[in-house]
């Protein structure tokens, strides 16, 4: 039986997806221009360990509303920031990265002036 079956059945599928996900993050977090990697990749990195720390939590504790609820909240941001650093590491639109970037850090959409 392959390793990843194997660890999602002792952990649960979600916990496993998401170190699966993090073996992945970040090498590609690496190849970032290095304008972009201390900057969005810190806070990428940041909101994926976050989810994984929640998920942890949640694998072995009884009541895991809340911790499943963080879970959830730090994938969107994630799916969120990843538009947005396609186009900035793209250099298509940096201040798309900059608005991606506000909202990992408080949960807050950059709001226009």
């Amino acid at each position: 039986m392959n390793e990843p079956a194997n660890n999602a059945r002792r952990t649960g599928p979600a916990l496993e997806a998401m170190y699966q996900f993090m073996l992945w993050l970040i090498p590609t977090i690496d190849k970032f221009p290095r304008s972009q990697k201390f900057v969005l990749g810190d806070r990428i990195e940041a909101a994926a360990l976050d989810v994984l720390d929640a998920l942890i939590a949640a694998t072995y504790t009884r009541g895991r509303d809340t911790m499943l609820a963080n879970a959830n909240l730090g994938l969107e941001r994630l799916r969120f920031a990843r538009n947005g650093t396609s186009r900035a590491v793209g250099r298509h639109h940096p201040s798309a990265a900059v608005a991606n970037l506000r909202y990992l850090a408080n949960g807050t959409p950059l709001r226009s002036t």
